[in-house]
């Protein structure tokens, strides 16, 4: 009974502490100070305009995350809006992160606008985001998202008309010359 006892004490001072470094951690943390180099890194990798309107924001609960107000991002190498969103949220499975694997459990948009477009190569405005097939030195996977009300402007292609309903939003076909 003594052993019972000292283990329930033992795992109550865990959690308690664990709640108290997470309210310190979320009272002297600023992710918002780190935007600039958070657009820079994205600039540099990409070749695309990061614009981050809306405050970040950190969540511990159901998992560590990070939310986004309104942020825009680029086409590459120009100053076209390839997509635009009014909040996002992307949350990390906390397991997996203690054997330094990154999991997204969920990402979700809401008020999301994408704008694909195929030219008359080929090519798409969004190729150079899918990078090399090579692995890297960290795999992330994606376990569900969610996206909601979203508009997503896509190339034209045989079957696809203007205005299908997709379960994430909506086909807009476009073509452009270039």
């Amino acid at each position: 009974m003594k052993i019972f006892k000292t283990l329930l004490l033992a795992a109550v001072g865990i959690v308690v502490l664990i709640v108290i470094v997470i309210a310190i951690v979320a009272a002297t943390f600023d992710p918002n100070k780190y935007k600039p180099e958070i657009v820079a890194a994205v600039k540099d990798k990409t070749g695309r305009t990061l614009a981050i309107e809306g405050n970040l924001g950190l969540s511990f609960f159901p998992g560590i995350g990070i939310a986004v107000g309104r942020a825009s991002l680029s086409e590459a190498n120009s100053s076209r809006i390839f997509a635009r969103v009014e909040q996002a949220k992307i949350a990390l499975a906390l397991w997996p992160l203690l054997s330094k694997r990154v999991v997204v459990d969920r990402v979700t948009l809401s008020g999301l606008a994408l704008d694909l477009v195929q030219g008359k190569g080929g090519r798409t405005n969004f190729e150079d985001l899918a990078g090399s097939t090579a692995a890297g030195p960290w795999r992330m996977t994606l376990i569900s998202r969610f996206v909601s009300p979203a508009t997503i402007g896509l190339p034209a292609m045989a079957g696809c008309m203007e205005g299908t309903p997709l379960p994430l939003g909506m086909w807009h076909a476009a073509q452009t010359a270039a």
